[in-house]
């Protein structure tokens, strides 16, 4: 069994440090960590930057969306990760318990 998940926020921790590091050897970001364990499948990404979302799409295989309510109403995700900055968690979390 596999879990999708959907990454919040493409930004540094989301995503950004490991396209640094080309290799999956060294792993600094949600989007490697997920991306290269057996246990997940689908990885979304959410982000309102259409760039990161066109960097994640060709990076990870995407889909990407620029909302989470997008991304939810069309995928069941088993984990979301809130990556994007603290000042913010809690809306996106709200916007996750409310879907």
């Amino acid at each position: 069994m596999t879990y999708g998940v959907v990454l919040v926020g493409l930004g540094a921790i989301g995503m950004g440090y490991d396209l640094r590091h080309p290799t999956s050897s060294r792993v600094c970001t949600h989007a490697r960590a997920f991306s290269t364990h057996a246990a997940f499948g689908a990885l979304l990404g959410v982000d309102e930057n259409e760039d990161r979302r066109r960097l994640f799409d060709a990076t990870y295989g995407g889909p990407s969306y620029a909302s989470l309510k997008e991304a939810l109403a069309r995928h069941r995700p088993s984990v979301v990760v809130i990556a994007t900055p603290t000042e913010t968690h809690a809306g996106v979390l709200h916007g996750v318990l409310e879907h």
